[in-house]
């Protein structure tokens, strides 16, 4: 039997936190955003940064479909991790987009991704870096950027991540927030009570 997921293209606005430029592809119609085709009805933040990757050779991670607080927008938020990508994209400040690729609420939601409206949540541009400082200061290894991503969640106060480390070694990161809050604690509880049957956890942060 052959199943047939149906799919989705969602714009994706690939953007520099050191610069806040963006990447772009040229066309006789200016610069616009680059294109990614996701199946519906699996994780859509793995789709997302998966197909970036295969698609326009960029590791990413996610920060945000828009579309979770505007049904209209099929636009997908993601923060560069390193400057390695497809010859067809180029880094242009996000002023040169063409003037139909972004509506004006999403430009918007774009010019308040390094403000304080995003302080708690991992919709905020820097906080992956964050993380793997985190790591870092509680195991001594120290998470490689340069290395795929493995992105399983992200929005708001939720993450569920994998980090590569420079000697081989594997960290997730699982946040919650309202009104999933049961999860921490249960989270930790399996932890102690499986042994080596659950991961172990290395370090915890309430916040």
């Amino acid at each position: 039997m052959t199943l047939h997921l149906e799919s989705m293209t969602f714009r994706v606005l690939i953007v520099e936190s050191d610069s806040l430029r963006v990447s772009a592809v040229r066309t006789a119609a200016g610069y616009q955003i680059p294109r990614v085709e996701i199946a519906l009805g699996q994780r859509k933040v793995r789709q997302a940064q998966a197909a970036v990757f295969s698609t326009w050779g960029a590791n990413v991670v996610v920060l945000e479909f828009v579309g979770r607080d505007d049904p209209s927008s099929d636009l997908v938020l993601a923060e560069l991790l390193s400057h390695e990508r497809s010859s067809c994209l180029e880094s242009v400040p996000m002023q040169q987009i063409a003037q139909n690729e972004l509506s004006e609420r999403e430009k918007d939601r774009v010019m308040h991704l390094g403000t304080d409206r995003d302080k708690a949540t991992f919709s905020r541009m820097g906080w992956y870096r964050e993380a793997a400082e985190w790591i870092r200061s509680a195991t001594g290894d120290s998470v490689s950027l340069d290395e795929r991503v493995e992105q399983y969640n992200a929005a708001g106060p939720f993450a569920l991540i994998r980090f590569g480390t420079s000697d081989g070694r594997r960290y997730w990161l699982k946040a919650v927030g309202e009104p999933n809050l049961h999860e921490f604690p249960l989270t930790y509880l399996l932890s102690r009570v499986a042994g080596v049957h659950a991961p172990t956890i290395v370090s915890t942060k309430p916040e």
